[in-house]
């Protein structure tokens, strides 16, 4: 007879080294309201309610490595990110805008997002809000 607080997962039928006849099995059911549970269904209900936190471990060292190799490539001067490709064109955004055209305007004619002009017009100081043209 098994005796620990998980006597729901493991009956002590189950510890026998003799399998269950008919009338057993039936007694079984009929006494508990359900079959006992055989090792593949222990280990899958283990596997599952274990699974989630295994994943979630995997994903933080997988992510501590890539941070490493980040950090690494930046210290050999490898790793420098994306150019800033919208800043760049700030000049022209102004120069367009000063121009009298629209911000989608500017926006197609650089093949830049309208957000990317918009910054460009802010941080150079002008009003580019309201109906795209500028002010008069």
């Amino acid at each position: 007879m098994l005796h620990s607080n998980h006597q729901h997962l493991v009956s002590p039928e189950s510890a026998r080294s003799a399998p269950l006849g008919e009338d057993e099995r039936r007694h079984h059911r009929a006494s508990h309201g359900r079959a006992p549970l055989s090792q593949p269904k222990v280990r899958k209900i283990l596997d599952t309610t274990h699974r989630p936190r295994t994943e979630a471990l995997n994903h933080e060292i997988q992510k501590e490595r890539q941070r490493e190799g980040i950090a690494k490539a930046r210290a050999e001067g490898k790793y420098k990110g994306r150019k800033p490709t919208a800043r760049a064109k700030a000049p022209d955004v102004l120069r367009l805008y000063q121009d009298g055209n629209h911000v989608s305007q500017i926006a197609k004619a650089l093949g830049i997002s309208r957000t990317s002009v918009y910054r460009a017009l802010d941080q150079a100081g002008t009003e580019g809000r309201g109906n795209g043209r500028r002010a008069a």
